[in-house]
């Protein structure tokens, strides 16, 4: 090698290093001087420290003691102003350029690092328009996979002993199962590498975020590359890939034949609302893996937390099973989406259940992406994180009655009232019910996941008696709630 060439190389690699230095040294004063503005800009009254375990107390408190006022919850990994319900009609409908339910994703599970964030706009619109639309033809197909989801996922269960069940694996698969087969379709729905890298890329996804959340904002990103997790989540986007391939190509030469009729599912959808962009292979990766995202991990939670609660109050299982069986009796055995909706105690049960233990203590979070004036006076600089509070509207005595207990069958019985018959159902949103959200971003999945859980919860009823000695503790992380996922549940089959 040339003695000049030599020199070229020292030259470049000593400018290369100097550039990162420097790039580094920027980024990182960046990163200081956002982080150091945003608290400072933010002067409404802030919460006291409290461990998560205390949070929903201390949120609880807070509400009751600042119904008109907006106050700083600094627990949530990054500063967070609650705002008051008298706002939520005021907020619920902003344009994503003021208030942004996507970039609030982004910044609060570091999308650039775990890749979790909205699905694409076209996935989006498939969800509200055609997965809701076709929910009534989706029913036998979810009751058909739920029963094979039992025979191939859940032990023998003999009648004559009780058997202890791991329940939040077994429902983490299950909805995994029901949700593929309406979102992929058969075989690939069945296919274990796509059962878990749906499952386990979120899993890696929130271990990866719960990492980075020990370090401080200017080291994540010389952090985030080298966490397993991190290469884990690239894996999982590559085999969905390698997947989804063949299908993808599959279905887009069978619309290419005169005749073809598609079948409802979600990989259909996407290309129908997309266009040309939901043809590409990456923008079916990325809609199948985010809704797969919200989809599976947020319904199976609310499962496990009702199949704990139902476990331990078996009082509530005879009128549940009463109900079921009048209306299987009446529609032949299956489950339509007419006698799904006469299913009042049980869609009952499921709304308490996430009115008593919800999985999170905040809803409706939001991101300012400019500076936003709100009615009350107060002002909220761009880049101000919001939210309103779950955990005190859910406990609130002045909206329930017996707050602080448990009532299965509470909102069935508010469903009685003259004028309230269509109220008070488990998908309704509302200023005393939001954990779905509300306004313009509710959950547009939250109709599809309701009939998922009723499906189980039906199979659950019917064939099984199941009890459990004692409600396993919630985990707590900041303000997310999560269902023991160690506890077992004891099942035994009923002698039908």
């Amino acid at each position: 090698m040339s003695r000049h060439l030599s020199d070229a190389i020292k030259v470049h690699e000593f400018m290369s290093y100097q550039t990162l230095i420097g790039t580094a040294t920027i980024l990182v004063v960046s990163l200081l001087v956002r982080l150091f503005r945003s608290n400072r800009n933010l002067k409404f009254p802030p919460l006291r420290d409290s461990t998560s375990k205390g949070l929903g107390r201390i949120l609880s408190e807070a509400y009751s003691e600042h119904p008109k006022s907006l106050f700083v919850l600094n627990a949530a990994h990054h500063p967070t102003v609650v705002l008051p319900i008298l706002l939520l009609d005021e907020v619920k409908s902003l344009p994503e350029h003021q208030l942004s339910l996507a970039e609030s994703f982004y910044h609060h599970f570091f999308g650039q690092y775990t890749s979790i964030g909205l699905p694409p706009a076209g996935a989006i619109k498939a969800i509200r328009l055609d997965l809701t639309n076709n929910i009534a033809s989706s029913l036998d197909r979810l009751q058909d996979e739920c029963a094979y989801a039992f025979s191939t996922g859940v032990p023998e269960c003999p009648a004559n002993t009780w058997t202890p069940v791991h329940v939040y694996p077994v429902l983490t698969r299950t909805i995994a199962l029901l949700s593929g087969r309406v979102f992929v379709g058969l075989p690939l729905s069945r296919n274990d590498k796509w059962i878990n890298l749906t499952v386990n890329y979120t899993l890696d996804a929130f271990h990866c975020l719960s990492k980075l959340r020990g370090y401080k904002n200017f080291v994540r990103p010389f952090v985030a590359p080298f966490l397993a997790e991190t290469k884990a989540i690239r894996r999982h986007f590559a085999d969905a890939k390698t997947l989804l391939k063949p299908v993808l190509e599959q279905r887009l030469k069978d619309m290419a034949t005169p005749g073809f009729q598609p079948p409802s599912d979600l990989l259909e959808w996407v290309i129908k609302q997309a266009g040309e962009d939901g043809k590409s292979l990456d923008y079916q990766v990325n809609s199948q893996i985010l809704v797969s995202l919200a989809a599976i991990h947020t319904t199976s939670q609310q499962l496990v937390h009702t199949i704990y609660d139902l476990a331990l109050r078996p009082e509530y299982v005879a009128p549940l099973r009463e109900e079921l069986e009048k209306i299987l009796a009446e529609n032949n055995g299956a489950l339509g989406k007419q006698s799904m909706a006469k299913l009042k105690k049980m869609d009952s049960f499921l709304k308490e259940v996430q009115r008593v233990n919800p999985i999170s203590m905040l809803s409706m979070t939001r991101y300012t992406t400019s500076t936003l004036k709100l009615s009350t006076g107060d002002t909220l600089p761009k880049g101000t994180h919001t939210a309103f509070s779950l955990a005190g509207v859910s406990r609130d005595p002045s909206i329930w009655d017996n707050a602080g207990e448990f009532d299965g069958f509470r909102f069935a019985k508010l469903r009685e009232r003259p004028g309230q018959e269509h109220s008070h159902q488990f998908v309704t949103t509302g200023k005393t019910s939001f954990a779905f959200g509300h306004g313009t971003h509710a959950c547009p999945g939250r109709f599809f996941a309701s009939n998922e859980m009723k499906v189980i919860l039906a199979h659950i009823i019917l064939h099984y008696d199941i009890q459990i000695s004692e409600r396993p503790e919630n985990i707590y992380s900041s303000t997310e709630i999560t269902p023991n996922p160690m506890a077992k549940v004891m099942f035994r089959r009923r002698k039908m």
